[in-house]
Order: C-alpha cells, then structure tokens, then sequence
C-alpha cells in the first residue's frame, strides 16, 4: 500500500468530513442519508499532497491533521438511526486512532528521518482496513480506498 493511500482512509479515513448534523427536525439519518453524509465527509479531507517525503509531508500533515480533526468530529455529531450508532463510534474511533498515529507521523517527519517515518505511516495500515469495514457497514462507499 502507498503512503498516500495509507492517509486517504485514515482516513480516515478517516479516514477524512465536513457535512451536516442530521437530518429536518432532530430525526435521525437513514442508512442511506448516513452513507451519502460520511462519504462527503471522507472526501472532504485531502490527503494527495502526501508524497512519503519527510520534508513534503510534514508541512502537509500540519493542514490536514486540523481538517481531519474537524472530520472526526463531524462523524461523531451525525444524528443516525438507532442501529447505526455503534458503527458510527466505532468509525470515529477508529479515525482518533490513526489520527493519533498521524499526528506521531508528522513529529517524526518534521525530524526528517524519512525510515522512521514511513514504518510510523505504515502502522495505520491494519487501521485502514477496519476503517474500510467500518465505512461499508455504515454505507460510506466515498470512504473506501480505491
């Protein structure tokens, strides 16, 4: 897996996240609504300035760290249906861990020792695949890597 697709569920991905609360009237998002709203989400976070360079990415990691954030956050506020709850913490759970690792990423990167931060990158990559899971449970196919 590429560096730059590690991020891009981190993604979560994670990875990612930047659409509304839920839907007219305090009623919860369909399973529909859901996906199409962490899909927007996910997209909303861009991770493709990312090349595995130290020097690059840690200057990039400090725009997308706060998007990111954001994302988690945007996640956790979605008013789903009852059924989809634990999938929806789960998913955002699951981004705080790889944010986590990010953010351990960009210090390292910014050390600019370039093997320290590639095995640190490489750590989100089980992450990814339960955030690819995780996002298929919930309908979220803009999360899925390519």
């Amino acid at each position: 897996m590429t560096l730059t697709r590690s991020f891009l569920l981190a993604p979560l991905c994670l990875l990612l996240f930047a659409a509304g609360c839920g839907g007219d009237d305090n009623q919860a998002l369909s399973y529909d609504e859901t996906g199409t709203e962490v899909s927007e989400i996910c997209q909303s976070v861009e991770f493709s300035g990312l090349t595995g360079e130290p020097e690059n990415d840690a200057a990039q990691l400090e725009v997308i760290i706060p998007d990111f954030e954001a994302a988690i956050e945007d996640v956790r506020e979605l008013e789903v249906d009852e059924e989809l709850e634990t999938d929806r913490d789960a998913f955002a759970d699951n981004a705080d861990e790889q944010l986590a690792i990010i953010q351990e990423a960009q210090t390292i990167a910014e050390s600019g020792d370039k093997r320290a931060y590639r095995e640190k990158v490489e750590e989100t990559q089980p992450l990814d695949r339960e955030s690819d899971l995780l996002a298929s449970r919930l309908g979220a196919s803009g999360c899925l890597e390519d």
